[in-house]
């Protein structure tokens, strides 16, 4: 294979390959139909592409129910096997690679859409399915649905040196004032997410650089210091700390633990034993029968009481 350089050495093939893997790799993280970064409600079907709930909703039912892709004379010999085999009568197709599955995609009730029997739902009695938009071209309220989004009548921004978009519906790119064709459309989200990573990058670029002007300036300190006390000077960048919040604690008395069996007061009968081994020792009895004694005791000192 050819190689071709450039100045200073550089393998155009090389970074061409590398800039396709790039490209590769930013694309696992966009959903396939808007081309916007994948959200928490994300769908991987079974060839492993990645959409976007919303737009992936959409354009399955554009092309079951508009366009009709999904009826039995227009599919393949091999789709027709596939699904006689199943013994199913659903399925839908990847919008990527047109792969057919036939587990369907989950209800979020959140989003607004109906529930339809072989798309989000398995209910037979969830066969409806209604158009967002009106089907009557030109007029003020004509919606296309594609790519995820709605294209109404506007002006798109598309402006070349020799040319001037004429479109007249268009859709706005989230987040900006911007609106485009469906034509120009797809180009402007790629363009728009080229942009947002640039800018993470700056960002990122521009925090190094403030690090590394205070690890520079903490170095010219140090070494200034250094130079005071008659020491050599360093030989490489320190590390920045991580600045902490100066957080006051209050110090607080640990006390002896005490377990709640020593804690917790034992009533016990009050009369003292006067026979057998623990002559002269206080009764251990827990049921106390009244004043303090157990039924014996007590009745023991009433005899007294009654001899007196």
């Amino acid at each position: 294979m050819n190689k071709y350089k450039l100045e200073n050495g550089i393998n155009f093939y090389d970074k061409l390959m590398q800039s396709m893997d790039d490209e590769s790799d930013d694309d696992e993280f966009l959903c396939k139909i808007s081309g916007f970064p994948l959200n928490d409600k994300m769908v991987t079907l079974e060839c492993n592409h990645k959409f976007n709930y919303e737009p992936l909703f959409k354009e399955i039912c554009k092309q079951k129910f508009d366009f009709k892709s999904y009826e039995y004379h227009l599919l393949s010999k091999d789709e027709m096997l596939k699904i006689r085999k199943m013994k199913k009568d659903y399925f839908i197709k990847c919008p990527y690679c047109r792969n057919i599955q036939f587990s369907i995609i989950p209800y979020y009730e959140e989003y607004g859409f109906d529930k339809i029997f072989g798309v989000n739902s398995l209910d037979p009695l969830c066969y409806g399915y209604k158009k967002h938009f009106s089907n009557i071209y030109g007029s003020d309220d004509y919606e296309i649905n594609m790519y995820g989004v709605v294209f109404k009548k506007g002006i798109c921004n598309e402006v070349d040196d020799n040319f001037i978009c004429k479109s007249k519906y268009v859709a706005f790119i989230p987040n900006t004032e911007f609106s485009y064709c469906t034509f120009h459309y797809k180009k402007a989200v790629r363009k728009y997410n080229k942009n947002e990573k640039n800018k993470k990058l700056e960002e990122k670029a521009k925090l190094k650089e403030e690090i590394l002007m205070k690890r520079k300036k903490l170095f010219e300190e140090k070494n200034l210091e250094r130079a005071e006390k008659g020491l050599p000077p360093l030989k490489n960048l320190p590390s920045l700390k991580k600045e902490k919040e100066n957080v006051v604690i209050q110090s607080i008395e640990i006390q002896e633990y005490i377990p709640e069996v020593e804690n917790e007061v034992i009533l016990t009968c009050k009369g003292i034993l006067k026979s057998r081994i623990n002559k002269g020792k206080q009764c251990e009895c827990k049921k106390i029968f009244k004043d303090g004694f157990c039924k014996r005791h007590f009745s023991n000192n009433n005899d007294k009481i009654n001899l007196k």
